[in-house]
């Protein structure tokens, strides 16, 4: 839905260029990049970290910007622990 995806990036429009706003692979990437702040980290942390893709991983570590224990590690220490985070549940 081209028509729904323009609306939905004004801000794009004027960047990039039609054919790829119209694109149906750029649309769905898209959506899923948008829908990051909906993301549940736990849900996330359920997945071993080969399986996440990249969007996960990148929810992951904008989560990580926000709790306290992170705020002084170095960014690669940050994104390896990221790695190692999972959920269990008991």
């Amino acid at each position: 839905n081209s028509t729904l995806m323009t609306s939905e990036c004004n801000d794009k429009a004027s960047i990039l260029p039609d054919w790829l706003l119209q694109s149906t692979d750029f649309q769905n990437a898209m959506k899923e990049v948008e829908g990051t702040d909906d993301m549940d980290v736990a849900r996330i942390c359920e997945k071993k970290s080969a399986q996440r893709s990249n969007i996960q991983k990148m929810r992951l570590t904008k989560w990580a910007d926000t709790v306290p224990f992170f705020n002084n590690l170095a960014d690669r220490l940050r994104m390896a622990i990221c790695e190692k985070l999972h959920t269990a549940y008991y």
